[in-house]
């Protein structure tokens, strides 16, 4: 563990893309962006007029973002912006399995609630403007969920495997989103 405060580890996509000043952190919300919470600054704090690149990932704990985009874009000008999306967390054909304890028809919804929640930050990225772009980590995790046998998935069952984190990326999952990330990194960026 890295940042033992923030519950950041050293093996978040964002270290995996490069030597990069990360403020993430579990369980942070959209409102750690504006505000210091537990001693921690303010999210927004990290940006300057010279900051080239913001990877942004929203997890389950809020939603809520185009201001969040909007300031970003304020602070940072010139900077890329990525907003990289969901895993496939559970499977994509919808069926049940035994390790994961939901009933069977939530498993279709909770695919849909994901795949939803891609599209919505998708949209955003494209609404926000020139210079930001979307990440899809859904399309590449599709066949690696949950519910598949450990050495195939990349996201983490309930209960998930020693030094994991339940229904969470684990590091190949990680590796997978860097991918992704890097990707959109790497194209063009268009502006005005």
């Amino acid at each position: 563990m890295k940042d033992a405060k923030c519950d950041r580890t050293n093996g978040s996509y964002p270290s995996l893309i490069a030597k990069l000043h990360s403020v993430t952190g579990a369980r942070a919300t959209t409102r750690d962006f504006w505000n210091s919470r537990s001693g921690i600054p303010p999210r927004i704090d990290a940006l300057t007029p010279d900051t080239g690149l913001v990877t942004l990932t929203l997890g389950g704990n809020d939603v809520g973002f185009s201001d969040m985009l909007a300031d970003i874009r304020r602070r940072s000008p010139h900077a890329k912006v990525i907003v990289v999306g969901y895993p496939a967390l559970f499977p994509d054909d919808g069926v049940a399995c035994p390790e994961v304890p939901f009933s069977k028809g939530d498993f279709a919804c909770l695919r849909d609630t994901t795949t939803k929640a891609d599209r919505a930050l998708e949209r955003q990225a494209v609404t926000a403007g020139p210079g930001t772009s979307f990440a899809d980590t859904y399309t590449p995790t599709i066949g690696h969920d949950m519910c598949r046998p450990r050495d195939e998935r990349w996201i983490e069952s309930l209960p998930p495997a020693q030094n994991t984190t339940a229904a969470h990326p684990n590091t190949l999952g990680r590796s997978v989103m860097a991918a992704s990330a890097l990707w959109q990194i790497y194209q063009p960026c268009h502006r005005p």
